[in-house]
């Protein structure tokens, strides 16, 4: 049960770390760090998918959203993940009780 609550502690941390670093990324780009020569206009149109003309389709995202998204999602399903292994664990312990209660139980046929 220790290593079902310390996975789940494991993603519940991961969470927050993942957004504090979503967050810094996001600091960090507003600041156009990739600069507006041609080479930084060509990473952030690829860094971002910003196309030169229109949006991208609705069904995608630019790198940088994709992070963000991934970050987000992987913080999110290893804290679930945690959660399902605790909810599981505990459950095995309180069936194995009640299976060590039913042998304990057991008589001998006379």
């Amino acid at each position: 049960m220790s290593m079902a609550l310390k996975l789940k502690a494991a993603g519940d941390d991961f969470v927050e770390t993942a957004a504090h670093l979503a967050d810094r990324i996001q600091e960090l780009e507003s600041g156009h760090p990739w600069g507006d020569d041609e080479h930084g206009r060509a990473f952030y149109k690829n860094y971002t998918g910003a196309p030169e003309h229109g949006d991208l389709p609705k069904d995608q995202v630019g790198a940088n959203e994709a992070l963000r998204a991934s970050l987000h999602d992987a913080g999110r399903t290893l804290s679930t993940l945690g959660s399902i292994v605790v909810e599981g664990m505990a459950k095995y312990s309180a069936l194995e009780a009640q299976n060590a209660a039913d042998i304990k139980a057991v008589t001998e046929p006379t």
